[in-house]
């Protein structure tokens, strides 16, 4: 019996067709893809790379002083029109939560035991290295232990943005310590009640909790310099924010090897 003729083959196998669900999910993904790319493709922000000296230096040069003379009101209607597609209300660095600065101008006083020595301190209304000091609306006075410590960080980290100590100002409110610190009219505040909650206690500790207060404050300062160009929480501040961090770096790290050598 002769033996059996094989039958050709297809040139393909014959595929029972894709359900609904998964042709709907297959197009829901090509849709995906495709505004990702399409965004990809357009700048996001009005910032280009290439204008970023340019626009560090004006940032750094619009740093302003608040002597407690200043017109402290929010004005950010004129900015409205410039926001990016991320803009929100980042509660960590909000000018509008704190709606009232006052000048500590009165006397303050303070024994300081340090290694034995009685240090007394007499302020008014600045701190030593001359950083001016506000507290919010009805707060107590800034406790003046912690104020000592943190103006001593924000004058060595004042020197990594090539800025003067009386360009950065602190004030005191206690009862919100997630706030940072803000840039009202090109003027940068920050929260003395912040630092005494989250880091004064590190100072104390080893030199790596010394590192990540001097890191924190590095990046807080950098971050208020960029509103100067960029009003918004958008895609420029984030441009601009990380332009001023990465240029200051090699500078940043060896403060940190005399602050904290054993990191």
């Amino acid at each position: 019996m002769p033996p059996p003729v094989p039958l050709p083959l297809p040139d393909r196998l014959p595929m029972s067709p894709p359900s609904r669900q998964f042709q709907g999910w297959l197009n829901g993904a090509r849709h995906l893809f495709k505004e990702f790319f399409a965004h990809r493709k357009k700048p996001g922000g009005r910032f280009l790379s290439a204008q970023m000296e340019q626009l560090m230096d004006e940032a750094l040069k619009l740093c302003s002083r608040d002597d407690g003379n200043l017109d402290r009101t929010i004005h950010q209607n004129a900015e409205d029109a410039k926001r990016g597609k991320k803009q929100r209300d980042v509660k960590y660095c909000s000018a509008s939560r704190v709606t009232d600065l006052r000048y500590c101008g009165k006397l303050f006083c303070l024994v300081h035991s340090l290694l034995w020595n009685a240090l007394i301190l007499y302020l008014r209304g600045r701190t030593r290295c001359g950083m001016a000091v506000f507290k919010a609306g009805e707060s107590d006075d800034p406790p003046l232990e912690e104020l000592e410590a943190f103006s001593g960080i924000l004058r060595s980290l004042a020197q990594m943005f090539d800025l003067e100590p009386v360009q950065l100002h602190i004030f005191w409110q206690g009862d919100d310590v997630e706030l940072m610190g803000f840039n009202r009219n090109r003027v940068i505040y920050l929260n003395l009640a912040h630092f005494k909650e989250k880091h004064f206690g590190k100072l104390s500790s080893d030199d790596h909790g010394k590192a990540d207060v001097y890191g924190a404050w590095f990046l807080i300062i950098a971050h208020e310099i960029a509103h100067n160009k960029a009003f918004w929480h958008d895609e420029d501040h984030e441009l601009l924010f990380t332009a001023l961090v990465q240029t200051r770096l090699t500078s940043f790290g060896k403060l940190l090897a005399n602050v904290a050598p054993r990191v």
